[in-house]
């Protein structure tokens, strides 16, 4: 087969391919540092860092160095290495992106393509996730990925790694470049928030934004400044590279949901806490501290739940055991729409040892990166929506979003789901009679810890209510980071130690943020579009109850504005026209 590579594609690989070889005759300390991790506990507080800093106007592109630069003096070998390969990683990452929107389709969801026929289809090609303990297909069955991004991504993941930081002179020059080199993120819709650094922002954070599920109530406290937490503390045993900071903390709000005071927590010394209040001294870290475990956490829990557990796991059930004219793979296929493709892709682009996670957060692989990812599958229990928030105690959180919006969508999509089910199978014993939809179960449950095993429709239906609303609307909410990924004051994924943090995050760490969000940005089907025609023509239920299912969120929708007149913060996240249809991005 001939390939043929357009002018970008040439120029990517030609850009990174030339820092490769220049690395390899360059000596670099590049993989003692990566190595290096600095633990908590130890009695032991780092107050000098090995990280070597610079400011952006320190840096320069390879078209401006020449051999008077090195032989002068005015740039080292080493230091020539360390600002071509890392503008260059993240200039060709976001040149590969581009380049890939350009050449892609993207879907309405009357696009969709109806679900094919797999050849053998019981030797579909697999491949393995989290230590061989997760097994998913891997091709997707509507997109493939294109030869040209998976070389850009191979070659990308060659380019060294030197970890420095490269800082922002100020504030308004790390916005300004952000929004220079992604132009394709847009305006949040919500707006882009005001002050969005401050008490009350953190407010808005925490119940109105992307980490809604980690707050709970403090169910032992009688202290009124210990209503509501937001528990990071676990964050703190993560390994970090040195002269970073590890992210274990804890914040507290009072039962209006203001903060009230943030906690340094140190996992292998309970004793060893420190706190900080408002207005006090180190209360605008302790803030950012806050913010970026929170992130880091969420981020994991989106990438390792929603597209991994909840997204990969029926996607590869559906097409292992049933054929494509089934109904049931006909109905919710549209729910995996490249939904491997994305997992596929994110396990050589994110999760290598030297790709865009590691690059971009302050976390060690070894016991940190790749540790937070294999606990959060292997800790992953089935639990519907609702008894989540029933577990975290906040059910009678008023200014809680999740329990107005957030509930009224879940019992819309379980309710079209329910129709769906209803409509294919008219009792127990037609259900009984399906073969192949058990093994799908089987092969779910087997994954989903603490979900009912028993082969009855109301499990059926409560399995697949959850799961289609965790791909959707939660998928939706959990991946919302618009508002923070032009400014490097809200997020340091790369935090340093309190006495060395500069308030605003280095260019490495808030391309990263800005790089993954402009990934998950992309047009994509969303839940208001119609979808009707992968439905079998025999299967007119499943049309109506989509119909049924799209007038309730019409009226949802207007609830939600009137809902936004009278509330504190703006929050449309639940709104249909922002919920995707699949983990598509």
């Amino acid at each position: 087969m001939k390939l043929s590579y357009d002018k970008e594609t040439v120029e990517i690989l030609l850009f990174a391919g030339s820092a490769v070889v220049f690395s390899l005759f360059t000596p670099s300390k590049s993989t003692q540092n990566a190595a290096r991790t600095n633990t908590r506990g130890r009695g032991v507080v780092t107050t000098k860092s090995s990280i070597k800093r610079y400011s952006l106007a320190d840096s320069v592109s390879m078209s401006r160095l020449s051999v008077v630069d090195i032989l002068s003096g005015r740039h080292s070998v080493q230091d020539v290495v360390y600002h071509m390969s890392m503008d260059l990683f993240f200039t060709a990452i976001m040149k590969l992106f581009d380049a890939n929107v350009k050449k892609t389709k993207w879907y309405k969801a009357h696009e969709i393509p109806v679900p094919y026929k797999d050849p053998r289809r019981d030797n579909l090609n697999m491949m393995d996730f989290f230590a061989g303990k997760l097994h998913t297909l891997n091709n997707d069955e509507f997109v493939k990925i294109p030869l040209t991004v998976w070389y850009g991504i191979l070659v990308m993941n060659k380019l060294p790694f030197d970890d420095r930081l490269t800082e922002y002179m100020s504030l308004e020059e790390g916005k300004e470049d952000l929004k220079r080199m992604f132009p394709t993120i847009d305006t949040p819709p919500e707006g882009w928030w005001e002050e969005p650094t401050s008490d009350k922002s953190l407010k808005r954070y925490f119940f109105s934004g992307m980490p809604m599920c980690m707050v709970q109530r403090c169910k032992n406290s009688s202290d009124p400044d210990e209503y509501y937490v937001v528990d990071c503390a676990f964050m703190d045993k993560y390994k970090v590279r040195e002269g970073y900071e590890p992210l274990g903390c804890k914040g507290y709000f009072d039962g209006q949901g203001n903060v009230t005071k943030i906690t340094d927590v140190d996992i292998n010394d309970p004793s060893n806490v420190t706190t900080y209040r408002p207005g006090g001294e180190w209360w605008k870290y302790a803030k950012l501290k806050l913010r970026t475990a929170a992130f880091v956490f969420a981020s994991t829990i989106h990438l390792v739940e929603s597209h991994y557990v909840w997204g990969a796991i029926p996607a590869t059930a559906l097409r292992l055991y049933l054929p494509a004219n089934h109904k049931v793979r006909r109905a919710m296929s549209c729910h995996f729409f490249k939904t491997i493709y994305t997992v596929v892709r994110s396990k050589v682009s994110l999760f290598h040892r030297r790709g865009l996670l590691l690059r971009g957060t302050s976390l060690a692989y070894e016991g940190g990166l790749e540790a937070v990812v294999q606990e959060s599958f292997e800790l992953f229990e089935f639990q519907t929506f609702p008894g989540m928030l029933k577990k975290n105690g906040v059910t009678d959180c008023d200014f809680l979003v999740l329990n107005h919006d957030g509930m009224d969508v879940y019992k819309i999509i379980v309710d079209y789901v329910s129709e769906v089910f209803d409509g294919i199978y008219e009792n127990q014993a037609a259900l009984e009679k399906d073969e192949p939809l058990r093994k799908v179960m089987q092969h779910i449950t087997g994954y989903f810890n603490g979900a009912p095993k028993e082969y009855t429709l109301e499990n059926v239906k409560m399995i697949w209510g959850e799961i289609i609303f965790q791909v959707t609307a939660l998928h939706n909410l959990v991946g919302d980071a618009t508002w923070c990924s032009l400014d490097p004051s809200i997020i340091n994924a790369r935090l340093q130690q309190k006495e060395l943090e500069t308030g605003i995050a280095s260019k490495e760490g808030a391309y990263a943020v800005a790089a993954i969000t402009a990934t998950t940005s992309v047009p994509c089907p969303v839940i208001k579009e119609n979808w009707s025609h992968l439905f079998s023509k025999q299967d007119t239920t499943s049309k109506e109850a989509l119909s049924r299912m799209h007038s309730k969120f019409q009226d949802l929708d207007k609830i939600i504005d009137e809902r936004n007149k009278k509330r504190e913060f703006n929050a449309v996240v639940f709104a249909s026209k922002y919920i995707t249809l699949s983990v598509a991005a």
